[in-house]
């Protein structure tokens, strides 16, 4: 009776971190416009909703051509709007919060686990933004979680399970039991890496990850006291079979080392911060610290769940760091969540082991139906969470200006569109730093980018629904393109670096050109500028 009592408590617990982890995902999702990282796929997606030609770049990868595809399934579904475009990373979140709670619970062994895991993947502000903007990161998560799940369960799993998946009672049946290798879970973390290879062909590095686990396994079977010859027969086999494949991925590594396009979240932030975000965040500092502890405890309690978990993690860290191409690297971050579930949960028993002498004559367990190292547990848990800064930073999401610890910042685009649709003329043209936001919002037409951190201005022509590669790199070069419209807006993010650009336009001699504020949206994050071609009084004019 009280195992499901206690069995009953979890499963409330996981109901109740679900429902506040969508609550965070979806409130107010409808009022965000989109963000610079997300409009490249919505607005190809919004393009085939309505039947015209998608502008596919040659930047464009085949994971981004098959997530426009899906964002389009849903508009068709729900309608075209910022919360179904998003309804795809939402799902994949809360999928991820449930995957969560049971790879804890596997993993450790407890119940409790499988909770503050689920914990913090709910509320955790970096994969709650990721769940709030329209990019397959969340995809990501939840298929390198699923596939580094199965491929444990396929090599340490329990042997009388899944017995049925093998024929017939041949001699093979013992040799995978006495292996400990489940079958079923095996095929399954092969079949979802092949089948996820297209649109996750980074989830290949798990496999460096599998090599270096067995091969510590393997070396430990000769130091252990009472070695199993089997075992270590399993472990040289799937270090012959998993070298093989690991050398055969770094020779032909084109396949999963895909340079991140223009757009990505790794020329957003610059190569290798993505890593800096997850270890060296001052946010993050107490789940650094339970991290590395995880990591202490699973070497010292050769706890094989925990080190394969290090390993794996250390596989994809390093390969971060020596990575030239540049690739996202923040599908690493559940792992790193995990790791620091291992070492919160074994230091809080770490705790309650030594409360079990300090207290044994304290009787409160009556009074307060629960054990005095149960409530230090509790409170200690309770700590934690309240001096995490990635807490209490989750519930403010109606004072967050920007996602990604500041890497993507929300600019109110939707304001923008607004205002250009009730006061832009016919063949007046746009430049902006982001103009598909602005075109997207706004009306078609004639749209230039700006690019403050060069200067210079691509042009991209509504006719031809094509970006065209011809950029202007200095105030000379802009004015040619001014002069060209006797009337036009630009529209700039609110930021030092487009207003040095702003200045430099003003203040250049022969620009010819007046340029006056018209707008600054509410929360003042962008401004929209309108130019008119300065008239020439002729000389002989009295």
């Amino acid at each position: 009776m009280m195992r499901h009592r206690k069995t009953l408590w979890l499963w409330v617990g996981l109901v109740c971190i679900l429902f506040s982890g969508i609550y965070l995902r979806i409130v107010n999702l409808d009022k965000t416009s989109y963000t610079s990282i997300e409009i490249n796929e919505v607005f190809n997606a919004h393009q085939i909703y309505l039947g015209a030609t998608p502008i596919f770049s040659a930047n464009d990868s085949e994971q981004s051509l098959l997530f426009s595809r899906v964002i389009h399934y849903c508009f068709t579904a729900f309608g075209e709007s910022e919360l179904a475009a998003r309804s795809v990373s939402i799902i994949w979140g809360t999928l991820l919060i449930v995957m969560m709670f049971f790879v804890g619970w596997r993993f450790v062994g407890k119940g409790n686990a499988g909770i503050i895991a689920a914990f913090i993947t709910a509320f955790h502000p970096l994969l709650i933004d990721f769940s709030r903007i329209a990019t397959i990161h969340n995809i990501y998560f939840f298929l390198l979680i699923f596939s580094f799940y199965a491929f444990f369960e396929g090599i340490e799993g329990t042997r009388e399970k899944h017995t049925s998946f093998i024929i017939g009672s041949f001699k093979i049946r013992k040799i995978w039991a006495l292996w400990n290798i489940d079958l079923f879970w095996l095929s399954v973390a092969l079949l979802t890496s092949w089948s996820a290879s297209t649109i996750f062909p980074q989830g290949a590095v798990l496999f460096y990850g599998l090599t270096g686990y067995c091969a510590v396994l393997f070396l430990l079977q000769y130091f252990h006291s009472t070695p199993r010859a089997a075992l270590r027969l399993k472990y040289g086999i799937l270090v012959v079979i998993l070298t093989t494949v690991a050398v055969i991925l770094w020779v032909n590594n084109s396949t999963f080392f895909i340079p991140a396009p223009n757009w990505s979240l790794q020329n957003v932030m610059g190569h290798g911060s993505e890593v800096d975000i997850i270890l060296l965040n001052p946010a993050n500092w107490t789940l650094a610290t339970f991290a590395l502890i995880g990591a202490v405890f699973s070497i010292v309690n050769m706890h094989k769940a925990g080190f394969y978990t290090l390993a794996v993690f250390l596989s994809f860290l390093i390969l971060a760091q020596s990575d030239t191409v540049g690739v996202d690297y923040f599908f690493i971050f559940p792992l790193f969540v995990l790791l620091a579930t291992y070492g919160v949960f074994e230091f809080a028993y770490y705790i309650r082991r030594q409360l079990d002498v300090q207290l044994i004559n304290v009787n409160l367990e009556k009074r307060l139906h629960i054990t005095p190292q149960r409530l230090i547990m509790g409170i200690f848990l309770a700590i934690v969470v309240y001096i995490s800064p990635w807490f209490s930073d989750a519930w403010n999401y109606s004072n967050n200006s920007n996602l990604l610890y500041g890497s993507v910042p929300l600019i109110e685009w939707k304001e923008v569109g607004n205002y250009l649709k009730q006061n832009q003329n016919e063949g007046e043209p746009v430049i902006s730093t982001n103009p598909r936001l602005v075109q997207y919002y706004g009306l078609d037409g004639h749209y230039y980018t700006l690019r403050s951190d060069k200067f210079s201005v691509t042009v991209a022509n509504d006719s031809s629904k094509n970006w065209v590669d011809a950029e202007i790199q200095s105030p000379k070069d802009f004015k040619q393109i001014i002069s060209q419209h006797k009337t036009g807006w630009i529209v700039l993010e609110n930021s030092m670096l487009n207003e040095n650009t702003l200045l430099q336009l003003l203040y250049t001699n022969g620009m010819n050109v007046a340029i006056s504020k018209s707008m600054t949206t509410a929360d003042s994050t962008a401004e929209i500028y309108r130019w008119e071609q300065a008239r020439i009084q002729n000389p002989n004019e009295n």
